[in-house]
C-alpha cells in the first residue's frame, strides 16, 4: 500500500543508514514513552526493532 500511494517503504528510503542505528536506539532509550511502555526493551531489542523496518 505504501508504495501504491507513494510512501516510502521503509527508513532506508528516508536515508537512514546502519551509522544512524547508535544514535537511534540512545534515544530510543532516553525517550519518555519508553518508560510507559509495559515491555521494556534493550539495545539490542531497539536496533533489532530499527534493522526490521529498514
Amino acid at each position: 500500500m505504501n508504495q501504491r500511494i507513494g510512501m516510502p517503504s521503509g527508513l532506508a528510503a528516508l536515508g537512514v543508514t546502519n551509522n544512524h542505528v547508535p544514535g537511534i536506539v540512545e534515544y530510543a532509550q532516553k525517550d519518555l514513552a519508553a518508560l510507559s511502555n509495559p515491555v521494556r526493551a534493550g539495545a539490542d531489542d531497539y536496533a533489532a526493532m530499527v534493522a526490521a523496518t529498514m
